[in-house]
């Protein structure tokens, strides 16, 4: 009788551990796309701040390499592919756009960013698509991440 209890309990414990283990990979998938939007949001914000910095030094808009090459920013985005996100940038004298997009939309990530010249930071909601200008722009536009 007491090896059959100490089955039982045994046999709960696994079970519990079962749940507990499918449980947590289902979160796994459901927050994922969520950190990675942040993630993007982050990018967008460090290269607004990079591109004002620049200007302010050179008179002009910078690449994502002059950027990185003078550490503004990390070298880890000119790969242009980062957690989930493909990071576009492009610059020139007088005026600069940056959009971060999801690969795969709700999979790796749930919203598109833009930044341009104007500091105003955009995002859209729907499908994945591409930010662009006249997207919705975000409620906080502080320089500091989640403010």
């Amino acid at each position: 009788m007491k090896n059959n209890i100490s089955l039982n309990k045994a046999l709960l414990v696994c079970l519990l551990f079962l749940v507990l283990y499918v449980h947590l990979a289902f979160l796994d998938k459901r927050i994922e796309p969520r950190l990675n939007s942040d993630t993007a949001h982050y990018w967008i914000i460090k290269i607004r701040k990079a591109e004002k910095t620049f200007k302010e030094a050179k008179s002009r808009y910078g690449s994502l390499d002059e950027l990185t090459s003078i550490g503004l920013i990390e070298q880890e985005l000119t790969n242009e592919i980062r957690h989930g996100y493909r990071y576009k940038l492009l610059a020139s004298n007088h005026s600069y756009k940056a959009t971060a997009t999801p690969l795969e939309y709700q999979k790796t990530g749930l919203y598109s960013f833009y930044v341009d010249h104007s500091g105003t930071i955009r995002v859209n909601t729907e499908n994945g698509s591409e930010a662009m200008e006249n997207d919705e722009a975000i409620g906080n536009q502080s320089d500091q991440f989640g403010d």
